[in-house]
């Protein structure tokens, strides 16, 4: 048994625990990341992030992130903004701009005004249509995988995953051609009250169709994010608060 100090952290609601492991002192398997991540018997979470070391001297840290179920992900809106306010409040770097990598993508994380952060979430990888039974949407990649879908009221009760269990499931309601309401089912997670990628996946989704404008507002349900794209091999820009919930200690 040994133990390890996290923080709970959150982006919208869109909950994280945070683990600083630069001293390389200990591997998680996926039994014990259900374990802290069970919300009945852990400490709960909708993703685990694990900080390490970089071994590149061009990238300021590397990190894992972990869903519910134990599986990788490899990139996340919300947990990036939250790492790096982490590694502020901690003192670990004093840089106002970072570079996270994570296992299949490169993140550019800056602290901007107001206590706001911003992510360079990089260009996506593929845009495409993805039609399943009688829905029709856009398939994002942008370091994970996301479907979006436009709906006329993302609170209508049948929305859900559909089964498809291998992609992050993203609802669209269109307000406005810069203002979207938005709800998500992350893969190995579900419903999450905010999803930053799959926020910037909706925003591209929207350009691609000509829907909506290169600055969209998209309101989730405890807050709002911004979303920046001049569309084609252009990086999408990820803007929105980060907090710390608390700091605890736990036996594995």
């Amino acid at each position: 048994m040994f133990e390890i100090k996290f923080t709970k952290m959150h982006g919208l609601g869109n909950d994280f625990i945070v683990i600083n492991n630069l001293s390389n002192t200990f591997h998680l398997n996926a039994d014990m990341i259900e374990k802290l991540s069970n919300r009945y018997t852990g400490i709960g979470c909708d993703q685990l992030l694990v900080l390490e070391k970089s071994d590149d001297p061009e990238i300021d840290f590397f990190y894992k992130i972990y869903n519910q179920d134990g599986s990788l992900s490899g990139q996340c809106g919300n947990g990036a903004r939250c790492l790096a306010k982490f590694i502020w409040d901690e003192k670990i770097s004093e840089k106002k701009t970072l570079t996270f990598k994570t296992f299949s993508t490169i993140l550019e994380v800056i602290l901007v005004e107001n206590g706001l952060i911003k992510v360079n979430m990089a260009p996506p990888k593929s845009v495409r249509e993805y039609t399943h039974q009688h829905l029709k949407g856009i398939f994002v990649d942008l370091g994970n995988p996301h479907i979006v879908f436009r709906v006329d009221n993302i609170h209508a009760p049948h929305l859900s995953n559909f089964g498809l269990d291998d992609y992050n499931i993203g609802y669209m309601q269109i307000v406005s051609k810069n203002h979207i309401k938005l709800k998500v089912f992350e893969r190995g997670v579900g419903e999450t009250l905010a999803c930053g990628s799959g926020a910037c996946a909706a925003v591209v989704a929207g350009i691609t169709q000509n829907l909506l404008d290169q600055r969209v507002i998209v309101e989730l349900q405890l807050g709002s994010l911004q979303i920046e794209w001049q569309g084609n091999s252009n990086p999408v820009w990820l803007t929105g608060p980060a907090e710390k919930s608390y700091v605890g200690v736990i036996k594995i």
